[in-house]
């Protein structure tokens, strides 16, 4: 009844999500008390309410420097390197994941069956990255506002690293990133301003030149992992992980 009073009832009606609603009458709270020799405490309605973030896993690559193999089929703990990573990746805090396939598609499905994912084609595939980066984008939700594109060969991929990028996440024209030592690392996130660019992508061309270009939009942390920066692309890749 009170915030009745407050908003008055045409405005009470004009609310229809209450989440938004229950956000908007916790500002006001937190304006009108003060937190401590009389500080104000001021929270944005927009950094209260949570993000829709997806997940894209890329995994169309045909492995071409793993003489024959599907690096994303070996073994490793016992479980596959695709396997690894999607689990990790339902670990965090995104809310859906697309599985981007390609070379050898039904054994990638097989292996994940079990795994609450979707999965998109890329068209293309054999091509690069940026026809895989592209299908993806066009397969995200309409209101996705951020993707945080995860490479399949990257078996020790941390979900608290994929959280780290969504608790930094703000404003859909950010983009997140991770460095270790101040080299750029992954996965990335990219705010929804970007999706037209990143579905615009061919060939071997990743996301790179739009964080090049949007350097004032980007958000960086560092985190004390290399494995941000490890990826699987030769026998070599492989045998230096499984001896370790």
């Amino acid at each position: 009844m009170v915030l009745t009073g407050f908003y008055g009832e045409s405005c009470l009606g004009s609310i229809l999500n209450l989440k938004i609603y229950n956000l908007l009458v916790l500002e006001v709270c937190l304006r009108k008390f003060p937190l401590g020799h009389n500080q104000e405490r001021r929270i944005k309605i927009s950094n209260l309410i949570k993000k829709n973030i997806s997940a894209l896993i890329l995994a169309a690559g045909k492995s071409s420097r793993m003489l024959g193999k599907n690096k994303l089929l070996e073994i490793i703990n016992k479980e596959e390197i695709i396997t690894i990573i999607v689990k990790e990746t339902l670990k965090s805090n995104v809310d859906d994941i697309v599985v981007v396939t390609g070379h050898e598609e039904e054994k990638i499905k097989n292996v994940l069956q079990n795994l609450p994912v979707r999965y998109t084609k890329s068209t293309n595939y054999s091509n690069g990255m940026g026809n895989s980066i592209s299908s993806g984008i066009k397969s995200l939700s309409k209101n996705t506002d951020g993707v945080i594109i995860l490479l399949g060969d990257m078996p020790q991929t941390k979900f608290k690293n994929i959280n780290i990028l969504i608790n930094s996440f703000n404003q859909n024209n950010n983009i997140c990133i991770l460095k270790y030592r101040g080299k750029t690392g992954n996965p990335v996130l990219f705010g929804s301003f970007y999706f037209n660019d990143l579905a615009k992508l061919t060939e071997d061309h990743g996301g790179k030149d739009i964080i090049n270009n949007n350097l004032q939009r980007t958000i960086s942390k560092e985190v004390n992992d290399s494995s941000i920066l490890f990826d699987i692309d030769t026998p070599d890749d492989l045998n230096e992980l499984l001896n370790r």
